[in-house]
């Protein structure tokens, strides 16, 4: 069960069992301690229709096009669940299409690379989800050189041992 699925699911119990244990208070005469589970069972119903405290729609997931496992911008290249190690190279000049910033993305399960833009307002008209993925194409020690130097600079550790691991096969 997805997480926002078991909240929806135990808010609607915390209502169908605060509705039953209101409707016997008030049948025993006891109006006032009923009142407070009749308002704890609406305040409930309410949450569960109207959950706008859960963001995981909005959360943003990129993403290897082969593999296709989502993992969240936050905290992308220290978290050691991370699939993917993502990075920018500044020496290069890429000519800039609708002005988006192009990254690389290293996937760690297929070590393929693949260049990558972030695309919020769908200037491109091409995204999938907040991003647009151009080529991808296998690994160079090249690449990974730069991939390690880049997690290195930015005390990327988790990344850096994956990336470490990555160079010895090479």
């Amino acid at each position: 069960m997805k997480k926002g699925s078991t909240k929806k699911f135990w808010l609607w119990s915390i209502f169908i069992v605060s509705f039953f244990i209101g409707y016997y208070l008030y049948k025993i005469e006891w109006s006032t301690i009923s009142s407070i589970f009749f308002v704890f069972g609406i305040i409930s119903l309410f949450l569960s229709i109207y959950n706008s405290n859960h963001k995981s729609h909005d959360q943003k997931k990129l993403m290897c096009i082969k593999c296709k496992v989502g993992n969240s911008l936050y905290n992308l290249n220290n978290n050691h669940h991370s699939t993917i190690f993502i990075f920018k190279k500044l020496d290069l000049k890429i000519q800039s299409i609708n002005n988006l910033d192009y990254f690389y993305l290293i996937c760690f399960k297929c070590k393929e690379i693949t260049k990558w833009a972030l695309d919020t307002n769908n200037v491109s008209e091409n995204t999938e989800v907040n991003f647009q993925y151009f080529e991808t194409r296998k690994l160079t020690k090249e690449d990974l050189d730069f991939a390690i130097q880049e997690a290195e600079q930015s005390c990327c550790v988790h990344s850096l041992d994956k990336l470490k691991n990555i160079s010895l096969q090479f």
